[in-house]
């Protein structure tokens, strides 16, 4: 997230915004255990074009990637949730 997305979500977070659930992080925690899963799925239908590579790398890592992807996949999807909080919440105020 951007130092602007980061300031606009604490405001949000202290005036009671919930998070938009837009991918699960358990469910993209989950596929990560498959070779990358987890990172195309974070990827499909986002313009969070970096899991494309993450997911290919991930990939070529396996087995061993499942240590790093698993809980990156879970960290991931909840910080795509918050940017597209930030931008939903920004679309509606303008």
């Amino acid at each position: 997230m951007s130092r602007t997305e980061k300031d606009i979500w604490r405001g949000l977070k202290e005036e009671g915004v919930e998070v938009e659930v837009v991918k699960h992080p358990a469910v993209a925690g989950a596929l990560n255990l498959l070779p990358g899963v987890g990172n195309f799925y974070l990827a499909s239908g986002t313009e969070e074009t970096d899991q494309w590579l993450y997911g290919f790398l991930n990939l070529l890592c396996w087995p061993a990637s499942v240590v790093w992807g698993v809980p990156a996949a879970v960290i991931d999807a909840n910080t795509i949730n918050k940017k597209e909080t930030v931008w939903y919440s920004g679309y509606r105020r303008y």
